[in-house]
């Protein structure tokens, strides 16, 4: 494997006769190269040749799975030599776009007075997010694209990017994600698949690879955005709920879902910093939910096994479909409900949303009704 890798990665050098261009922060722009430019990429990484990492980016040399003996470090190089053994057996001839997305602040959606009504939403517990076919698929990403993918611990960015390797290539061109920004990655082959989950996980087959569609230009038909969440496990749990945090959440979200065709394609997303990131299940399902029907996409959430969460969301769904809520009407509701939890610290984000919306003297009749039945606590 060392010297098909060393072939790979030295001896195509015809590959890159131009340097690549980077995806530099705040400036909109694409990026894209053949599978087997990815390949090569992947290979220098995989041997620590790039000279210097930037502080701006991630880090794209396999150094750290080297230096570490622990049990992960073994389950990555299982991922990332099988992608290896792959391409190396046969090419693919496709390519992958690697997309920055900067939302203007004057292309700021206008939240609080929006009538848009809240999209289609499908939840399930038993689909993840790379399973779902003909979706965007949300990466819950660090601000350094690729998170610590190279490095430990592995949560879901991490898994993702391990089943797709070509995405890692995303660290090497992409500098760290503003506030307003998120990347998009198109064409990224799936040749890993797995099972368990960040002390558990272990690498199997995938055994759909290279039966995957592709697109008019060659790539494989995965449509992927990065969207970094606030990590409030450094600050404190509480300063999600506030209207400065609400509203990053949202135009991050937003800018990773926006799209410039008619008929978008669904979302497919879950709790998105809600695991290591400490964010709140039912603030992020909102928000997100806002997001996309601002975008004009339909939304698929996927809650990782968890029926409970499942049952919870899709009841307040319905009460939100029933009261004909709009981004608005919701929007007006998040932002009230910090003043509240701190009565009532017992308080949920979803019975607040229908509380509110229902002493709301501006809502119609047919909400108020729609609230007086149970909301999930």
């Amino acid at each position: 494997m060392l010297e098909i890798a060393t072939y790979l990665g030295l001896s195509r050098r015809d590959n890159h006769s131009k340097p690549i261009p980077l995806l530099l922060a705040n400036r909109p722009g694409s990026v894209t190269l053949s599978q087997e430019q990815c390949a090569c990429l992947l290979a220098h990484g995989f041997f620590c040749t790039y000279p210097h990492e930037d502080k701006t980016f991630n880090m794209i040399n396999f150094a750290r799975i080297y230096y570490n003996t622990s049990f992960l470090s073994s389950v990555r190089l299982q991922f990332i030599l099988n992608y290896f053994s792959l391409v190396l057996k046969e090419m693919p001839s496709g390519c992958v776009s690697f997309i920055r997305k900067v939302l203007c602040h004057s292309d700021i959606p206008n939240w609080k007075n929006s009538k848009t009504p809240i999209p289609l939403v499908g939840v399930t517990s038993t689909i993840a997010i790379e399973d779902a076919p003909g979706c965007l698929q949300v990466d819950f990403a660090d601000e350094y694209i690729g998170g610590l993918v190279l490095a430990s611990p592995i949560d879901q960015e991490e898994v993702r990017f391990l089943i797709c390797p070509e995405m890692i290539v995303s660290s090497l061109l992409c500098e760290k994600m503003e506030p307003l920004e998120a990347i998009q990655i198109i064409g990224a082959q799936r040749y890993n698949s797995y099972s368990g989950y960040r002390g558990t996980l272990k690498w199997i087959p995938f055994k759909h690879y290279g039966s995957e569609p592709r697109d008019e230009f060659g790539r494989v038909v995965c449509d992927l955005a990065a969207i970094d969440a606030l990590p409030f496990y450094e600050m404190h749990e509480n300063f999600q709920y506030t209207k400065e945090n609400i509203d990053r959440e949202l135009n991050k979200a937003y800018a990773g879902f926006m799209s410039s065709l008619k008929e978008a394609r669904p979302v497919a997303t879950g709790n998105w910093g809600c695991g290591a990131f400490g964010g709140n299940k039912k603030l992020k399902s909102l928000i997100q939910m806002l997001a996309a029907a601002k975008a004009g996409r339909a939304m698929i959430y996927c809650t990782f096994n968890d029926k409970h969460f499942e049952s919870s969301m899709i009841k307040q769904y319905e009460k939100l479909v029933g009261m004909n809520a709009t981004i608005g009407a919701v929007y007006k509701a998040l932002l009230s409900y910090d003043k509240e939890r701190k009565q009532n610290p017992r308080l949920s984000v979803y019975r607040h949303v229908c509380d509110f919306m229902r002493r709301d003297t501006t809502l119609t009749g047919c909400i108020k009704s729609a609230c007086t039945s149970t909301v999930d606590h």
